[in-house]
């Protein structure tokens, strides 16, 4: 699903630890959270502690979901209005206190808008100031998000600036993409004492939902294309010898490697640069063609393809997945044994990954009436008993569906935090009409430990 919210030397976000206090200070000198600040769930059974998170929507209500124009990226041109906004979440009394971090999905080439000049549209100065309005935005949320001592994760999405009159998204080369990964690299995580936010950018993603053939905007349908305008990212057929040119897979893959190169191996060793990012499908989307003659997985093609020009193999850490399709099958009272997320943890174990890789749950939601999109078409379990599901610890629940052996989750960021805000529906939402609702509640205690 897809909102327009929005290695070698790595932390240990989210990972094993032996002691809550232990593993406090340990986050602390990670994010730049005083450790005395830090509250959490206490570590499951398998002695993992999950990090609670959101995923913010806020962002979209100081942009007017991509709609806001400004002829420069800065804070100063916004309303106060707008800057309220951009913080609601964050600077609201009922934001849970353990939770540590929060995730927003950004255009890949948020601090780049020069690229734009590349775009299919006809208004390409109306395009650039779209993008300086979301930046502006972004700053916005993240100075909010860092005057609470939270950490951000930013995932980039398609910029529809790039999309023509049959909604097609284009993507950009992987030397426009090199060059605006940079761009951000130097505004919002090597910046040090000159990052303007307050704080460091330390965890981002390369593409959210690279694997998802369903829309990229809201109430719109869009399909995402590679450079050459035919291929898809999210693409079925992948020719013999695939390339970041010619196959979706592969591309989403050298997307990852790229940024490892430019933010890790570029000035931040203890940053996260998280891997896959799968919608509800998690990386199954079936692949054929000489890529595959007998077929495979988009995760096989993925992990596969993460290797750097000069041969370098590269194992993340951390991999990202929406577990959707689990939630929905528990609210419709038909829950899958194994769970699709215990499929997912046994394709990494398969492929190497032992229990010092974590899977992180960074959008997921479950919902109070049947529906489309993230809800069940019907519904016997609620919302609450489908959150206790979705962050209890008891072995029928969905962390402890993966096997005790392999990849762990290590973080769940619920999608979304206020029904009042745009792109947040209140069937999802923890806080509707200034109240916390029962669900909001189980995750809450879950994240205060």
């Amino acid at each position: 699903m897809v909102h327009l919210s929005g290695r070698s030397a790595r932390c240990s976000l989210g990972g094993a630890v032996s002691g809550l206090a232990l593993l406090a200070m340990a986050f602390a000198m990670v994010v730049g959270v005083p450790a005395s600040a830090v509250a959490a769930p206490a570590p499951n059974p398998r002695g993992v502690k999950v990090v609670a998170g959101i995923h913010d929507t806020a962002v979209n209500d100081c942009n007017g979901g991509g709609t806001l124009q400004l002829k420069a990226p800065s804070v100063s041109l916004l309303t106060s209005k707008q800057v309220a906004a951009a913080g609601a979440s964050v600077n609201s009394r009922l934001f849970p206190r353990g939770v540590s971090t929060v995730r927003v999905t950004m255009p890949w080439d948020v601090a780049d808008p020069g690229v734009v000049d590349g775009s299919v549209s006809a208004d390409k100065t109306k395009d650039k100031q779209t993008l300086n309005g979301t930046r502006a935005c972004l700053d916005a949320w993240l100075k909010a998000v860092f005057a609470h001592h939270l950490q951000p994760e930013i995932d980039f999405r398609s910029d529809t600036n790039f999309a023509n009159a049959n909604h097609q998204v284009r993507m950009p080369t992987m030397q426009r993409y090199t060059r605006a990964m940079t761009a951000f690299r130097n505004a919002y995580i090597t910046c040090a004492s000159r990052c303007a936010d307050g704080g460091q950018v330390r965890v981002i993603a390369p593409w959210n939902e690279p694997d998802n053939q369903g829309g990229n905007k809201i109430g719109s349908t869009y399909d995402v294309l590679l450079p050459d305008g035919h291929t898809h990212l999210a693409g079925k057929i992948c020719p013999a010898n695939p390339t970041a040119a010619n196959c979706g897979a592969v591309r989403a893959a050298q997307m990852w490697v790229t940024d490892y190169q430019v933010v890790v191996q570029g000035g931040c060793p203890g940053c996260l640069v998280v891997a896959g990012d799968f919608s509800g499908g998690y990386g199954f989307l079936g692949i054929h063609g000489g890529a595959c003659p007998k077929g495979c997985k988009y995760l096989f093609l993925y992990n596969k393809n993460l290797v750097t020009s000069a041969g370098q193999r590269l194992q993340p850490t951390r991999w990202a997945v929406h577990p959707y399709f689990d939630t929905e099958n528990f609210q419709a009272g038909t829950p899958k044994n194994p769970t699709r997320l215990s499929d997912f943890a046994n394709k990494l174990h398969l492929y190497g990954y032992r229990k010092g890789t974590f899977i992180w749950l960074n959008e997921v939601s479950v919902c109070d009436t049947p529906g489309p999109a993230t809800c069940a078409k019907k519904i016997v379990n609620g919302k609450v008993a489908a959150m206790r599901y979705l962050v209890g610890s008891a072995g029928t629940d969905l962390t402890m569906s993966v096997s005790p052996n392999g990849p762990q989750v290590g973080r769940i960021d619920y999608y979304c935090f206020s029904g009042a805000q745009r792109a947040c529906s209140p069937d999802w939402a923890l806080v509707n009409n200034g109240t916390v609702s029962p669900a909001g509640h189980t995750y809450f205690n879950w994240a205060n430990g």
